[in-house]
């Protein structure tokens, strides 16, 4: 068994937790649906989590470099594991995890969240374009020249959102990033990511 093939339960194990508590969230907002004033900017921040957590898990198996530093150091794999936990931490975020008595607007929520959220939306856009550059330098292969483009792109987009409270800002940008992560994911293969 390689090394490689001990951090892919991990992996599996990690985003299945940050699924199953954006689901867990779903449900409490459920249960509490009379006392939630709803509102479509959060869910489509759990909406572009589950993706995130989708894609990760599903191209992670293109990490597999063999018994490269990545895997066989624990330096190696303790940059795998921060981003499992900067993954997890976006999901967790998405979504409230209580719902007070006197209720919940979830676009109060949305905006009163939103600078942490996109704060780490920006946290796991550059850990992974570090995996690739990593993946890179250990074995030739990695994020490719193109792949730049929409990192840079959807970084600085995540910092705008970060650190603006224009609310138009946000409806008009959330709704595109959903739409183009929905349509951009929806034709990766297995193995051809």
């Amino acid at each position: 068994m390689t090394a490689f093939e001990y951090v892919i339960p991990l992996v599996s194990v990690v985003v299945g937790i940050a699924i199953a508590d954006i689901a867990g969230s779903l449900h409490l907002l459920f249960q509490n649906r009379g006392r939630i004033q709803w509102d479509w900017l959060a869910l489509a921040t759990a909406f572009l989590s589950l993706l995130i957590l989708l894609f990760s898990w599903w191209s992670f198996y293109n990490l597999d470099y063999g018994e490269t530093l990545l895997f066989t150091s624990i330096g190696g794999f303790a940059g795998v594991c921060v981003v499992l936990i900067a993954i997890y931490l976006l999901a967790a975020a998405s979504l409230p995890s209580a719902v007070p008595e006197e209720g919940l607007d979830l676009r109060e929520f949305y905006l009163s969240n939103a600078g942490y959220f996109w704060t780490l939306a920006v946290v796991v856009n550059l850990l992974i374009a570090g995996m690739g550059t990593m993946r890179l330098v250990l074995v030739g292969s990695g994020v490719a020249d193109q792949a730049w483009i929409p990192i840079a792109a959807s970084t600085l987009i995540f910092v705008v959102l970060a650190r603006t409270k224009r609310q138009w800002v946000h409806v008009a940008v959330v709704g595109l990033i959903a739409a183009g992560l929905l349509v951009g994911l929806s034709s990766q293969v297995l193995g051809a990511v």
